[in-house]
């Protein structure tokens, strides 16, 4: 077998296995988003806040009432060291973030796009370059069924520790992934190793469009980025 052939049924497989692992991990405790108040109870800064001061891996859930979508505007928050300013917390414990279980929303299929319900807009840090929407310090954490859009820096930051999972999730774009709303660097940046963007199926791929410097930004090795557009 040729070396290219090798590396791509690699990345294949390690896209199936991890897509196994999500179908079947379990985790400590649950906490729901039901508002889109940027804080308070309901609201996914609290979620995140509450994920973090429990130990172990969490699921954060969407069952926020209405149609959709939601739009969720993050007020930035003052620098927390050794962090730049943060519109929401950073994610310093396992959690999996998962836009896809609010009510109404639907994975991307061979024949039908995502329908994406749960947005998070930086609007209030649109101008200011070091904000991220979701930064992540901790490892072994999943992102998937989200929009995140108009943010100063990425959409998603990856800062500390590796085997961080992104799928399903429209970066740089509107909820129906058909108008640029850019976030001002790139939609997803990478600084660590061993991390899986997108996958082999359309629900793992991403979209990643309009974003100021690039799609992805990778500064870490052996991370596996796949299938997304």
């Amino acid at each position: 077998m040729s070396k290219k052939k090798s590396d791509l049924w690699t990345h294949w497989a390690m896209a199936m296995v991890v897509m196994v692992i999500i179908c079947t991990m379990s985790w400590s405790d649950t906490f729901t988003v039901t508002s889109t108040d940027d804080s308070g109870p309901g609201s996914l800064r609290e979620a995140i806040e509450s994920a973090n001061a429990n130990a172990g891996l969490d699921l954060i859930a969407f069952n926020i009432p209405g149609p959709g979508p939601h739009t969720i505007q993050p007020i930035p928050l003052p620098p927390l060291e050794p962090y730049p300013i943060l519109a929401l917390p950073m994610i310093t414990d396992p959690v999996i973030i998962d836009g896809y279980t609010q009510p109404g929303a639907a994975s991307a299929t061979h024949s039908s796009p995502a329908t994406l319900l749960i947005e998070i807009d930086g609007i209030h840090a649109i101008d200011d370059y070091w904000v991220n929407g979701l930064s992540i310090a901790a490892g072994s954490c999943t992102i998937r069924g989200l929009v995140i859009n108009h943010f100063g820096d990425c959409g998603i930051r990856i800062h500390e520790n590796g085997g961080n999972t992104i799928q399903g999730n429209y970066l740089g774009t509107d909820p129906a992934g058909t108008e640029a709303r850019p976030n001002h660097d790139s939609g997803i940046g990478i600084g660590t190793s061993g991390n899986l963007i997108g996958g082999t199926t359309p629900a793992a791929r991403n979209v990643l469009s309009g974003n100021g410097a690039c799609g992805i930004g990778v500064g870490g090795t052996g991370n596996t980025v796949l299938g997304n557009y």
